[in-house]
């Protein structure tokens, strides 16, 4: 894979991965750079993001920070342009898969990132890749769809949408090219104005688990816990604001939930997920998959331990199936077809006409857990 930019790109570059690596809230991504101006559209954590598509903002640090940012020429050149989409926010706990994808003219084309440190088919902390610009001059908002991974307490968050990354999806940025691109920086953030949950000391467990939560702005007098929509912890003090602990109580079903804080003072703080699991039942691991890649239609094998004899779920991409049968507790059988859209117009779990391998994340689940690492099944045109 080359890791070579051209001379216009390379000062770019260094400029924005500087102000990744100073620590830069927002404002990171807005600095002017001499020859080229930031030109992405999602600029805040709380954009209305389109529907199955994942946030390009990485929530797992003391404030969400821009992931993917898009760096257009000022001026167009002979070749109309160019962009350079920079992807990672310097963590070495945040890991970037090397291909992703443009929207070009109703199709997608993937295209190859490239970075400093590579482990396996991702890299570590940064990666770059440039796309050019029709040389028909402006084109309406185009689009960037890409895959990132963080690792949060020992577990793997990828494609999140939202701080709860209940979901894993391909995370997209919208940028325009424009002949004086301009946008306006995002305003320095108070701490005393923010609401967030950093991290969760646990994302599983039977009832009686305690759960520590970290974060800004609990209420230190009195906050109730909700999994989903239901209450199951009721006024408990944050004495600092920044942290509080309450326990998965009796009479919760098993399954998948998601954490939220309300305080005292009116403030709905989204949390993480949570797998209520069945006392006595191990969390499902998987070894291997046979085949690794295939098209739509391929019969898939999961090898492992610790499956439900008639009840087991796999999330694959954005979807899961669901009831699949494992007599022998070991391997899951089952094939792989299209399903809910993912990031097309057409109904597909990949990309339609996409240049090149998809990856599907699979990860399975039961009634005693889900997998802590997901298993790669490479979907081919």
């Amino acid at each position: 894979m080359s890791k070579s930019l051209s001379s216009f790109v390379l000062p770019a570059v260094l400029a924005v991965v500087a102000g990744g690596l100073i620590g830069y809230y927002g404002t990171s991504q807005t600095h002017p750079v001499v020859g080229a101006e930031y030109c992405h559209t999602i600029t805040d954590a709380d954009a209305d993001i389109p529907a199955r598509y994942g946030s390009p903002f990485n929530f797992y640090g003391m404030i969400p920070l821009l992931s993917v940012s898009v760096l257009c020429s000022e001026h167009a050149s002979g070749d109309g342009g160019t962009a350079t989409v920079r992807v990672g926010t310097g963590s070495p706990y945040e890991y970037i898969y090397q291909y992703g994808f443009e929207r070009v003219d109703g199709a997608w084309k993937r295209i190859t990132l490239a970075g400093e440190d590579a482990v396996g088919p991702w890299f570590r902390g940064d990666a770059v890749a440039t796309v050019l610009r029709d040389g028909d001059g402006l084109r309406q908002t185009n689009r960037i769809i890409v895959y990132t991974c963080n690792k949060v307490a020992f577990k793997w968050k990828c494609g999140c949408r939202d701080s709860t990354c209940a979901t894993p999806y391909w995370q997209v940025q919208d940028f325009e090219f424009a002949e004086e691109p301009s946008i306006e920086p995002l305003e320095d953030s108070d701490e005393s104005d923010m609401h967030y949950i950093s991290s969760q000391s646990t994302y599983t467990g039977v009832v009686g688990t305690e759960v520590h939560l970290k974060g800004v702005g609990f209420s230190r007098s009195s906050n109730d816990v909700y999994f989903e929509e239901q209450r199951i912890a009721s006024d408990i003090p944050s004495p600092d604001g920044k942290s509080l602990t309450f326990e998965v109580p009796e009479g919760i079903e098993s399954g998948i939930t998601h954490v939220y804080v309300d305080t005292d003072d009116g403030e709905k703080i989204q949390g993480f997920r949570f797998w209520v699991t069945t006392p006595g039942v191990p969390a499902p691991e998987v070894y291997s998959v046979s085949p690794r890649e295939g098209s739509y239609g391929t019969e898939v094998t999961l090898r492992g331990k610790h499956f439900s004899p008639s009840n087991n779920h796999v999330l694959m991409g954005v979807d899961s199936l669901d009831g699949i049968v494992s007599p022998d507790g070991t391997t899951l059988t089952f094939r792989i077809e299209p399903g809910k859209d993912a990031v097309g117009d057409k109904a597909s779990r990949g990309i339609p006409g996409a240049d090149g391998v998809m990856p599907l994340y699979l990860i399975v689940s039961t009634e005693g857990g889900y997998t802590a690492e997901p298993v790669v099944f490479n979907l081919v045109p």
